[in-house]
């Protein structure tokens, strides 16, 4: 089995909105410990996956938050973005579940490419948004820059 690269969180992967980057951060350090568990044979992914995807829960539901605050125009596309995951990810679990131990590795493998492309692509999205509209944001005092 080749090695599975860990993702490493980098500050230009910021959206200066702290809780957010705090989530992210904490989501790579998942991914990561979930490639951890496939790599060392640990032999049920379930509990870790199953933190992982209500740790997603939580941030999904801060991001909506940010993003319907901000006036996100991008937000509908975002969103529709999560539930995909979100789908994806029941579909590999129900598969796993029913006994299918292969895809513990296409499953990881789905999460670190997805989790990795999500924040440091699209979320950039609205990472541009609040800053062009940081002064806006920072008067209405409802979501915490650190721009």
């Amino acid at each position: 089995m080749s090695q599975i690269l860990p993702i490493q969180w980098e500050p230009k992967y910021s959206v200066h909105v702290p809780i957010i980057d705090t989530q992210h951060r904490k989501l790579f350090d998942i991914v990561n410990g979930l490639i951890e568990d496939l790599e060392s044979g640990a032999e049920d992914l379930l509990p870790p996956i199953r933190d992982m995807v209500d740790y997603l829960a939580t941030h999904f539901h801060q991001e909506d938050i940010v993003m319907m605050e901000a006036q996100f125009p991008g937000y509908m596309k975002h969103n529709d973005d999560h539930q995909r995951f979100i789908r994806k990810v029941e579909d590999f679990l129900r598969a796993y579940q029913e006994g299918d131990k292969d895809l513990g590795t296409k499953m990881v493998l789905f999460m670190k490419d997805w989790l990795y492309n999500h924040t440091t692509k699209m979320d950039m999205l609205y990472a541009d948004h609040l800053l062009k509209n940081a002064e806006r944001l920072k008067r209405s005092g409802k979501i915490k820059l650190d721009f």
